[in-house]
């Protein structure tokens, strides 16, 4: 990896952009005065929210320590009266406010004289019991804040201490816990995602959007950038089309990770490491530590955050005598610099640096774990895998109290390589010791976004925005074919280009007709001009043909929201979603395929529900959804080369997807949570519009769970008077899944996939700043392949493993 020219190109536009918003500031007027106050407080434990309440406020507030213990605060931005804030802050702690004589206010019973104006008192009383009911979230889904509860989508917010408990380090491990997210990991950068039935390795783009904080850093459809889930405040997962505020790569929903911002007014840290030892595997280890410095007290701030593995593998290799060949060295820095010259103003610059060497993916073939090591016909071929990237990301905020204006510019700079997955592959006529790849993918994305929205709570709130991306990436994909050990067909060099310049604007409003009925649309309308080039093999990528093409799209949105009673919201929504069309290679053209093929279309259809009921111990959420999707980009074959028939993209026919997926989430007592999801999903393909194609009406699309279930409890208590203990046991079952390729006549026409019963479960106790844990993870040993392959190379879990984790706060 190294520093481009255009990368500085790229940060001059970043900073040029940054100026011309410094500009716009300089006329802004100041805070409100009188009454209201604009607030800034992000969600963090509730103790450190009244203490920042307090200083934007100027109000005395009173509040014993032990009243706030272990409670976290929602995010508060806006503009509103101390009161509202007061009581926006601690819904949900079952904590209260109350006037005292000198004017001051005070939580629940604390005792104060004459208080210091704006500074957080603490008084002497006993901690209160654990909250009663479930804590609430607040998202930025509609890039606006606004309670989990009240957004007219379906959508699953898991909160940064939710992820820590539940063990969540990766977007596979976030599939056990979502509804309709259906994730197959086989390695190193190498995954497909899917909502609610929305995914494909076909297409020159992703139908699920990864969002960092405010940037999309979505790739292509079979791999993407290797986000690490640490130190995070939340993951909101956005099911359905999002093309109205995501853009094109977010058809079928969208991922999106919010880190922890920078304290810039308190040094902290963490360390957190842990050890673990898999069955019939290694021992492995993983460290992680973040460091929070005020470098200005209240201006300036550095949140560094670092993670190391040291994964053990567990996928043997007989033929040369190598044992546990899956293994990673996985490093990942992120820090993250914070600027608040003003109260209005928030500058975040933030760089993330991952390497990750891994010895093999976690690809077995033939059978169960315990009869599928890792076999080719070549034991000198390698199996290593190198994931690298390099994100730079710089985000400017300014609040005009009535209106909030972001710039968000990215850059990302990408490399990987799998030299060499030389593995047995069962194909009709017997077994094939084929593709002992060198597969390289190199990638650069720059995007930039500029959007403004409304502010607190309106009866008109809004939100308008344009965007640009840049993305180029290069693929050398050369393959060795290997029969009875021998090279038959050695691999050549074939550079691929896939480049787009795309740019959008859209917008987004809802208006509350009465109290109860909100109406909101919406709309995107999307320009993308694309370029691919295919090299001749073994020539450079400039010997290839150059194909150009482009596409636009516009995708509105309508949506209801009734509120029949307080924290009852019902909605409906109609929205559509669009991916780009693309480019076969020349190859394949000169064999009949089109040159190009069209972009898809999904209109969806959703009606849902979401209740907060019993004071808050029971959280209810319910959606049915219906999806028309068409000129689906799927598998074609249009003719032979030689004896094999060679594939292409063609927009292939419709589908239908419907389905429904709930949560649920109970305190039957303060101190046990008990938590039950799920989905069903029919995806079908009910018209063949090609001529020629892989699939057959009622295939079902491919690589889409048919149902999944999870449940959970999760209990806390206390080990002695100065121990806190907890406790937790999860279980997730997915449905199998099929993959479809028909024509080849090479592999099988079908495959499908294991149903997968995965459990987990941790059992810990908390000395003050220190924790530790003992933990479980695949309880039951799974071994049935996470996802179809008609060649038989098959991704696995890692097996039960056993381990115990320590933690300290400073």
């Amino acid at each position: 990896m190294y520093i481009r020219a255009s990368r500085i190109r790229y940060l001059l536009s970043a900073a040029a952009t940054l100026a011309a918003m410094s500009g716009a500031m300089t006329g802004a007027s100041a805070q409100a005065s009188g009454a209201q106050r604009n607030y800034s407080i992000a969600a963090q434990p509730l103790s450190r929210a009244l203490s920042q309440f307090a200083e934007q406020s100027g109000v005395d507030l009173v509040v014993a320590p032990g009243l706030v213990q272990g409670k976290h605060s929602a995010q508060l931005k806006g503009v509103y009266t101390p009161d509202r804030a007061l009581a926006m802050l601690l819904k949900g702690s079952r904590l209260t406010s109350r006037r005292s004589a000198s004017g001051g206010v005070v939580v629940e019973v604390a005792v104060a004289a004459n208080p210091p104006q704006g500074r957080l008192i603490a008084a002497s009383a006993a901690a209160s019991d654990e909250s009663a009911d479930i804590q609430e979230i607040v998202v930025t889904a509609q890039k606006r804040e606004q309670r989990a509860l009240d957004v007219p989508i379906s959508i699953t917010a898991l909160s940064g201490e939710g992820l820590a408990d539940a063990g969540v380090r990766n977007t596979q491990d976030l599939s056990y816990y979502v509804p309709s997210l259906t994730v197959a990991k086989v390695g190193p950068g190498f995954a497909t995602l899917a909502i609610r039935g929305l995914g494909s390795e076909f297409g020159n783009s992703s139908l699920t959007g990864i969002y960092l904080d405010e940037a999309a850093v979505s790739s292509d459809a079979i791999s993407q950038i290797d986000l690490v889930a640490t130190d995070l405040a939340r993951v909101e997962v956005l099911k359905g089309p999002q093309g109205t505020l995501y853009g094109e790569g977010s058809t079928g929903g969208t991922v999106r990770f919010i880190t922890n911002k920078p304290n810039l007014a308190e040094f902290s840290g963490r360390l957190d490491g842990s050890i673990y030892d898999s069955e019939d595997g290694g021992v492995g280890e993983e460290l992680t530590g973040v460091l929070n410095v005020p470098l200005v007290q209240d201006q300036l701030g550095v949140r560094m955050v670092g993670y190391l593995e040291n994964g053990a593998g567990w996928i043997d290799r007989p033929e040369n005598g190598r044992k546990n060949i899956n293994d990673n060295t996985l490093i990942d820095v992120r820090t993250t610099l914070l600027w608040k010259p003003l109260e209005p103003l928030d500058v975040q610059a933030m760089a993330i640096v991952h390497r990750n060497d891994a010895g093999a993916q976690n690809i077995v073939n033939l059978g169960p774990r315990s009869a599928s090591n890792f076999r080719t016909g070549d034991p000198t071929v390698s199996t290593e895998v190198d994931d690298d990237y390099e994100l730079y990301n710089l985000t400017a905020s300014y609040d005009f109290g009535a209106a909030s204006l972001l710039s968000s510019t990215l850059y990302v700079d990408a490399f990987r390589r799998q030299q060499g997955q030389a593995q047995t592959a069962q194909f009709t006529y017997g077994l094939l010791d084929v593709l002992a790849r060198d597969w390289k993918t190199d990638s650069e994305i720059f995007s930039q976004e500029i959007r403004l929205s409304s502010n607190g709570e309106r009866r008109l709130e809004w939100t308008l925005g344009a965007y640009y991306r840049d993305s180029r990436i290069v693929t050398d994909r050369g393959s060795d074919i290997y029969i009875g050990g021998a090279l038959i067909v050695p691999g050549l060099s074939e550079p691929k280009l896939n480049a787009s310049k795309s740019w959008a604007v859209f917008g987004d409003a809802s208006y509350k007709l009465t109290d109860k009925l909100n109406i909101g649309i919406g709309g995107r309308y999307f320009h993308d001009r694309r370029r691919a080039q295919d090299a001749i093999p073994g020539q450079p990528l400039s010997s290839g043909q150059l194909l150009k093409g482009t596409f636009t799209a516009f995708s509105p949105r309508i949506y209801l929201g009734y509120t029949p009673v307080e924290n009852v919201n019902i909605y409906a929504s109609r929205s559509e979603g669009f991916r780009s069309g693309g480019f076969n290679s020349p190859a394949v053209i000169a064999l009949g395929a089109p040159g190009d093929y069209d972009p898809e279309n999904l209109v969806a259809y959703e009606i849902g529900t979401k209740m907060s009921l019993l004071d808050g111990r029971l959280g209810i959420e319910l959606a049915g959804f219906y999806n028309r999707y068409t000129d689906i980009q799927f598998q074609g074959i249009p003719g032979q080369l030689g004896a094999v028939n060679v594939g292409y993209i063609s927009n292939v026919g419709k589908a239908s997807i419907k389905g429904v997926d709930w949560a649920l989430r109970w305190k039957p007592v303060p101190k046990l949570t008990l938590s039950v999801s799920g989905d069903v999903i029919d995806a079908e393909i009910k018209k063949i519009n090609a001529t020629q194609t892989a699939y057959l009406p009622g295939d079902p699309i491919d690589f889409v769970a048919k149902y999944s279930l999870s449940l959970s409890a999760d209990y806390r208590f206390q080990w002695t008077d100065a121990v806190d203990g907890k406790a937790r046991v999860a279980y997730n079952r997915k449905g199998r899944a099929v993959q479809t390729l028909r024509g080849i006549g090479l592999v099988d026409e079908q495959d499908r996939s294991s149903g997968l019963d995965i459990m987990e479960a941790s059992l810990g106790a908390q000395f003050g700043a220190f924790e530790v844990e003992l933990f479980g993870r695949n309880l039951l040993n799974e071994d049935g392949r996470i996802r179809p392959g008609v060649t038989r190379w098959w991704g696995q879990l890692r097996p039960r493993t056993l381990g115990i984790r320590a933690a300290l706060d400073f």
